[in-house]
C-alpha cells in the first residue's frame, strides 16, 4: 500500500496530466474554431457559389453567403427554400441536364471533376448563368458518393458576349448572302448581252478580245461570290458534300479547265503529271475540282508572267497526294501558318493580287478537311516559289470500271424550238435573256412581275418557264406553286433563276415545285442542257 505521501504525489501528477490534457483539448478546439472561421470567411468572400449537396437526401447542406450577394436574396429567403435551393432557383430547361449531372456525380472518382453550366433566377426575376465544377466531398460506408462539393462562378456576361457574337455572325452571313445576291443580278444581263454580241457582231479580233475579257471577268466575279458563300457555309456547318468514288484524273482535268483562263492570260507553262495507275478518292467531284482549281488559280495569280506551274499526283500508303508547285513570289516563314486563314493575304501577295479577297485558300482548307484530308504549304521564302500539298484518303473499294471514259459532251446550241416564258423584274435581265433565246430560234414570252407571269403562263402554256424568285406582286415561289396546281402546269419545266444560291435556297425552290435552280449569272450551257432535255422529251412523247 502506498503511503499517504505517495498517494498525494500520485493525485498531484494525475491532476497535472488531466489539466495538461484539458489545455491541449482547449487549444485544439480553439484551432478548430479558428480553422472553421477561416474557411467560412474564405467561402463567404469568394466571388462565387460554394455548396455541399447531399445526393441521398437531394438537398443542399451548406451554401456560402455569396449566393445571396450574387442573386439578391436575403439569408432568411434562402433558408425558406430549405435544402432545395438550386432546384428551386434553376431554369426549367436546365433541370433535365441537372438530373443527368447528378447521376454522373454519383460515378465520379475521388480525383475527378464534373463541369455543369446552368441558369439561376435572381430576386428581380432575371436569369444568371453559372459554371459549376463539382467533386466528391464524402462517401458512405460502402464507398458510394454521399456528398458533393461544388464551386460555381457567374458567366452571364460571357454568355451574353457569346450570344452577341453568334448574332453578329448571323448578320454577317446574311449580309454576305444578300451582297452575293445583289451582285449576281447585274452580272446576269452583262453575260446575256455578251452572248448576244458574239452572235451578232462580225469576227473582229479586237471585239473578240473584248468579249473574252468581259466573259473572263464576269466569271471571275461569279466565282469569287461563290467562294465567299462557300466559306461562310462551311464555318456555319451548313455545307454538305455529295460523295461518291471519283477518278482523280477526271477531277484534275476539270480543275485545269477551271484555271486555264488565269494560266493562259499570264502565259504560264503548266505541267500535269499523274501516275500510270488510276487513282480513286471518295469525295464530291465538284468540290474536289474546286480545291485543285483554286490552288492552280492561286499559283497563276501569284506567279510572274511566263512562270511555271507543276501539278503532280501520286499514291503514298493509303493517301492520294497532290502537289501544286509554282515559280512565283513565295511565302515568308512568318506567314506560312496564317496562309489558310480567312481574308489572309501576305503583303507581298497584295502586289500581285487580281481582285482576290484572301478566301480561296481558306475555302481549300475547309473543303479538304471535310473530305478527311489535310492541306499544307511550303516555301523556301520570298521570290522562291510555293508548293501546296493536299492529302486525301484513297477510296478503299475500287470502282474504276464505273467511270465513263467518254469525253465531256460539248454544249452545242439547241437545234429545236421551245416555247419559253422569262419572268424577271430586272428589265435588263429579262430582255437580254429573251434576246439570246430568240436568236437560238425559241419562241419567247416575257413578264416583269409575278401576276403577269402567271397570266402569261396560262395564256401561252410554255414548255419552259424561267422565273425570278424576288418578283413584285407574286414572288417566284408562289407563281411556281400556282402553276403546279393547274392541270396544264403539272408537266411544265419550271426553272428558278435567282441570285440566291445556298443549299437552303435550293431546298426552298425544290419544295415550291421547281425542276431546276440556276444561279445568276445563268450559265448558258446549263440552260441549253435543260432546253435540250425538254425538246428530247417532247420528241419522244406519243
Amino acid at each position: 500500500m502506498p503511503t499517504d505521501d505517495e498517494q498525494a504525489r500520485l493525485r498531484s501528477v494525475g491532476l497535472q496530466n488531466a489539466q495538461s490534457i484539458l489545455r491541449a483539448r482547449r487549444r485544439a478546439e480553439e484551432a478548430l474554431r479558428q480553422s472553421e472561421h477561416f474557411l467560412k470567411r474564405v467561402t463567404d468572400v469568394v466571388p462565387g457559389v460554394i455548396q455541399v449537396f447531399d445526393l441521398a437526401d437531394k438537398r443542399t447542406v451548406y451554401m456560402n453567403r455569396s449566393v445571396a450577394t450574387l442573386l439578391g436574396y436575403s439569408a432568411d429567403e434562402l433558408r425558406a427554400l430549405g435544402g432545395e435551393v438550386l432546384p428551386s432557383l434553376m431554369h426549367a430547361d436546365d433541370l433535365p441536364r441537372f438530373a443527368q449531372h447528378m447521376t454522373r456525380l454519383q460515378a465520379l472518382g475521388d480525383q475527378e471533376i464534373a463541369d455543369f453550366e446552368h441558369r439561376l433566377r435572381d430576386r428581380s426575376g432575371d436569369w444568371r448563368w453559372f459554371h459549376s465544377r463539382d467533386a466528391v466531398f464524402a462517401r458512405d460506408a460502402d464507398g458510394r458518393a454521399r456528398q458533393i462539393i461544388g464551386a460555381a462562378v457567374e458567366i452571364t456576361e460571357r454568355k451574353r458576349a457569346e450570344d452577341e457574337l453568334r448574332e453578329a455572325e448571323r448578320k454577317k452571313d446574311n449580309f454576305i448572302a444578300t451582297l452575293a445576291h445583289e451582285l449576281r443580278n447585274p452580272l446576269a444581263p452583262i453575260r446575256n448581252a455578251l452572248h448576244v454580241m458574239r452572235q451578232q457582231l462580225p469576227a473582229d479580233p479586237q471585239l473578240a478580245w473584248c468579249g473574252d475579257v468581259i466573259d473572263r471577268q464576269v466569271g471571275q466575279m461569279a466565282r469569287l461570290l461563290e467562294d465567299l458563300l462557300d466559306v461562310s457555309r462551311i464555318t456555319q456547318g451548313k455545307f454538305g458534300l455529295r460523295r461518291e468514288p471519283v477518278a482523280l484524273a477526271a477531277v484534275v482535268e476539270q480543275a485545269v479547265e477551271i484555271a486555264s483562263p488565269f494560266i493562259d492570260v499570264a502565259s504560264h507553262a503548266l505541267a500535269v503529271t499523274l501516275p500510270p495507275q488510276p487513282l480513286t478518292v471518295d469525295g464530291d467531284p465538284t468540290r474536289l475540282a474546286q480545291i485543285f482549281g483554286n490552288l492552280l488559280i492561286n499559283a497563276a495569280k501569284y506567279t510572274q508572267d511566263n512562270g511555271r506551274i507543276v501539278l503532280t499526283a501520286q499514291l503514298e500508303a493509303d493517301e492520294v497526294v497532290v502537289r501544286v508547285k509554282d515559280s512565283g513570289i513565295g511565302i515568308g516563314a512568318e506567314h506560312l501558318r496564317h496562309i489558310f486563314e480567312m481574308f489572309s493575304q501576305v503583303q507581298s501577295a497584295l502586289v500581285r493580287a487580281q481582285g482576290g479577297l484572301g478566301i480561296g485558300l481558306a475555302l481549300v482548307k475547309g473543303l479538304v478537311e471535310m473530305h478527311g484530308g489535310q492541306v499544307s504549304a511550303v516555301s523556301d521564302g520570298l521570290g522562291r516559289g510555293s508548293e501546296f500539298i493536299v492529302r486525301l484518303p484513297i477510296a478503299h473499294k475500287s470502282r474504276h470500271a464505273e467511270f465513263s471514259e467518254d469525253p465531256v459532251a460539248t454544249h452545242s446550241s439547241v437545234e429545236h424550238r421551245c416555247r419559253i416564258l422569262v419572268a424577271d423584274d430586272s428589265r435588263d435581265t429579262v430582255e437580254s435573256l429573251a434576246m439570246l433565246l430568240r436568236m437560238s430560234g425559241h419562241d419567247v414570252h416575257v413578264a416583269d412581275d409575278g401576276e403577269q407571269a402567271l397570266q402569261m403562263a396560262e395564256g401561252c402554256r410554255p414548255q419552259v418557264a424561267l422565273l425570278d424568285i424576288g418578283m413584285p406582286k407574286l414572288n417566284g415561289y408562289e407563281v411556281c406553286r400556282r402553276i403546279r396546281e393547274q392541270p396544264w402546269g403539272r408537266g411544265m419545266t419550271l426553272v428558278a433563276q435567282t441570285g440566291w444560291g445556298q443549299e437552303s435556297d435550293r431546298r426552298h425552290t425544290r419544295e415550291a415545285g421547281f425542276d431546276h435552280h440556276l444561279v445568276k449569272p445563268v450559265d448558258v450551257a446549263a440552260l441549253e442542257d435543260i432546253l435540250r432535255a425538254v425538246v428530247t422529251r417532247a420528241m419522244s412523247s406519243p
